[in-house]
């Protein structure tokens, strides 16, 4: 959040934030509404703990 203020955008203007999903579980390629199951496994680390499971929780928020 501090690098988009120091950059000069606001959250509020984005219609959608885009990241890589973490390690879920199986299911086809895509694009995913996230759910809090999705939010849970990645939290608990069900298929492993990696950097990119903290996207999903990111833009949960």
């Amino acid at each position: 959040m501090e690098y988009l203020d120091k950059e000069g955008f606001k959250i509020e203007e984005f219609d959608c934030v885009v990241g890589r999903g973490g390690l879920l579980r199986p299911m086809p390629s895509g694009t995913y509404r996230v759910t809090e199951k999705m939010i849970e496994d990645l939290k608990i680390g069900f298929q492993g703990e990696h950097a990119s499971n903290l996207g999903v929780l990111f833009q949960s928020q």
